[in-house]
């Protein structure tokens, strides 16, 4: 942990957490207190019913006579205790309806339920969920959220910048998203006229018209075909899996879907083929988003390769085929990253990746430590196959303790909220009330703080970006520098000529660069200002934002152990960049 910073701030929170956590849960058991005496008032010993079919208001004595039996509802408000374990399950939003149910029909002490006695007692759970679950339980997403930013700005040693300087360094941070794109090179004078002709082709733009925007268009068009497949339903007494199904798929309709599918694969195979033609292997691989095409269109031939050779003859190779298919909808993700909007976002997603990691690894060494003890604890409970209203029956062969893979599953599938209780009680009816313990501590720990850690991660890059944008330095203000560097450095190589540079700032403008209406002279005389260091004659692509913003925010200095940190990022995230000596 010590060697992972991630992994350290995600630990420090938990640690950190504990105390605002104990206070949320004093509160938390105050308010669940008043509740539950209330309902221990309403409906103390009310939830007990009998399995066989007698008359409402029947007594036990009646039920005993027609051969049922007269069994509690597992969530129950008989006392204080099990009124406060009610509201909790209550408020974590599972298996409340049946709680609520069992109050509507209560009838009184040792009588049948009576269908929709009380109506008045949904009005009870619904201004406890409003109060215990709402607004209470989001107590917890509070804290997380409050002390992650502490400690993350601690951390970063944010608490040491002004705010010219905080937005200094989240520029530089944010610069990473806008790296200067090469501008496509045209293939040399003694390569084929084809390839020139391709390159041509593929680089076409008039306008809004464009190439790529045409294929944009056809991927659009793809995916709405691809989701236009209709099942048809095979009539009653048709066996699933038999060819009779598969036959009854092949309508005049999915079949011209099908031959549409294919169409397009061979449209985007062209696409492919011309830019590696046009741009050369090179140049074509140096775009990630290329590779992306590549991938998809390799996997869309060989699907169609494998359709067209075995066809319906060889059951074993239908779900590989149907991977193929799946993978085609990948283009989806091209579509959306056209969209400045959307690309934002799945950028802000993108960083989140590692701290969003660091909180899973925590979590499954969580769930790892209550699986042990699950394992010792109620491996050896046997399964419930009776549901009646005294047990919900979910201890079974899908969610159980004895053994480790069934049990880890087990875990990670309550921190969803999926049922947990149930399991819970299940327990409870075979190892004492003392196993909520186990249940309800795992629920606060993995739900109430290792979920809401991920919330909190969420939340601050969000925020984080969104105070960006209102900063002095925006992120169209640095795509606007990113873009012209691109025209001033056609290859990306992140360096431009010195003697270059004033017309740079000249026609970058405000606010990092100069007004064209300001004249030559003046760029000139703020280029000589802002000091680049140069090498062989020339400016690095860093070296000229970092003095751009300077000159902006009026930062003079800063920490030196953030700036380092600041260099560091971006010596990785561009390789071309060297220390200015």
């Amino acid at each position: 942990i010590k060697r992972a910073p991630g992994l350290r701030c995600a630990v420090e929170t938990i640690i950190r957490c504990m105390p605002p956590f104990i206070n949320i849960s004093i509160v938390s058991c105050l308010c669940y207190l008043i509740f539950a005496i209330m309902a221990v008032q309403f409906w103390a010993g009310q939830f007990w019913k009998c399995t066989a079919d007698i008359p409402a208001g029947s007594s036990p004595t009646a039920c005993i006579d027609a051969g049922g039996e007269w069994l509690n509802a597992p969530i129950n408000f008989d006392n204080v205790g099990s009124g406060m374990l009610a509201l909790f399950e209550v408020a974590s939003l599972e298996l409340w309806l049946d709680v609520m149910y069992n109050a509507i029909d209560a009838n009184g002490i040792n009588k049948q339920p009576q269908l929709n006695k009380s109506w008045w007692a949904a009005l009870f759970f619904v201004v406890f969920i409003v109060i215990g679950a709402f607004l209470v339980m989001n107590l917890f997403v509070g804290a997380v959220v409050d002390t992650f930013s502490k400690v993350k700005n601690e951390q970063e040693r944010n608490g040491m910048l002004s705010d010219s300087q905080q937005q200094f360094v989240t520029s530089m941070r944010e610069l990473f998203n806008n790296k200067p794109e090469p501008a496509p090179q045209p293939p040399p004078a003694d390569q084929p006229a084809c390839r020139t002709l391709c390159f041509q082709l593929v680089t076409y733009e008039k306008g809004n018209f464009s190439f790529d925007n045409s294929i944009a268009a056809l991927i659009g068009i793809n995916i709405a075909i691809m989701a236009a497949t209709w099942w048809e339903l095979p009539a009653v007494g048709i066996e699933v899996g038999t060819d009779a199904v598969d036959d009854l798929q092949k309508t005049l309709y999915n079949e011209a879907l099908e031959w549409a599918n294919f169409g397009f694969t061979v449209i985007f195979a062209l696409e492919a083929g011309l830019k590696l033609t046009g741009l050369g292997i090179p140049q074509y691989l140096s775009s990630n988003l290329n590779c992306f095409d590549l991938f998809v269109v390799v996997i869309s031939v060989i699907g169609t390769i494998i359709d067209l050779a075995v066809g319906d003859s060889a059951s074993t190779v239908s779900s590989a085929l149907l991977a193929f298919r799946v993978l085609r909808v990948l283009r989806i993700l091209r579509l959306a990253l056209r969209f400045s909007g959307i690309k934002r976002m799945l950028q802000t997603l993108l960083f989140t990746l590692p701290a969003v990691l660091n909180v899973l690894i925590l979590l499954c060494l969580v769930i790892f430590i209550y699986t042990v003890l699950g394992m010792n604890f109620f491996g050896k409970n046997p399964y419930e196959t009776v549901t009646n209203h005294g047990k919900y029956g979910l201890y079974n062969e899908h969610a159980n303790f004895r053994s480790f893979h069934v049990g880890f599953f087990t875990l990670f599938r309550m921190t969803t909220g999926e049922s947990w209780n149930g399991i819970m009680h299940d327990c409870m009816d075979r190892n004492g009330d003392i196993s909520a313990l186990y249940f309800v501590s795992f629920m606060v720990i993995a739900t109430g703080l290792m979920v809401n850690l991920v919330i909190a991660i969420l939340l601050e890059e969000f925020q984080a970006k969104a105070i960006f944008d209102k900063s002095a330095i925006s992120t169209q203000t640095m795509e606007r520098f990113s873009d012209l560097w691109g025209q001033y450095d056609p290859t990306a190589s992140m360096k431009i000529p010195a003697k270059k540079l004033s017309a740079f700032l000249q026609d970058l403008g405000a606010p990092l660069g100069i007004s064209r209406d300001e004249g030559l002279l003046k760029a000139q005389f703020m280029a000589v200002q802002l000091g680049v260091p140069m090498k062989e004659n020339k400016n690095d692509f860093i070296e000229v934002f970092t003095a751009c913003a300077r000159r902006h925010l009026k930062v003079d200095e800063i920490d030196a152990q953030v700036m380092h940190d600041i260099m560091e990022y971006m010596r990785a995230s561009f390789p071309q960049l060297e220390e200015a000596e």
